[in-house]
């Protein structure tokens, strides 16, 4: 189990991450990859929400793109049929933002 002080030293770390990001991106968005209920589906600027909290944002991307909101809907919206299914889907989902140059956050 991560101590306090490593959990706040990760915290910083991140946001030092998506300081920089948003530097270089000034229009950049943030969103999760997996809902819990009917949270997490909005897509915010990230300007608006730093600092950002442990685990309230999986990535950042530039701008806002339509197909990997898609991507995201879908994989949210799909049936259960294992591991191997839900895997597949995140996997398209990483591709699309590293393709769109973008990042993603490491919390613990």
């Amino acid at each position: 189990m991560p101590t306090t002080e490593r959990i706040t030293q990760n915290n910083t770390e991140e946001n030092n991450k998506a300081r920089e990001y948003l530097a270089n991106h000034p229009r950049a968005v943030v969103g999760r990859i997996n809902y819990f209920h009917n949270s997490g589906k909005e897509i915010k600027n990230l300007k608006d929400i730093m600092p950002l909290l442990n685990f309230a944002f999986d990535w950042a991307i530039p701008q806002k793109d339509d197909k990997l909101i898609k991507l995201i809907q879908d994989h949210n919206n799909a049936p259960f049929n294992g591991m191997g299914n839900i895997t597949a889907s995140v996997d398209k989902i990483f591709d699309r933002i590293e393709k769109l140059n973008g990042i993603t956050f490491f919390w613990i």
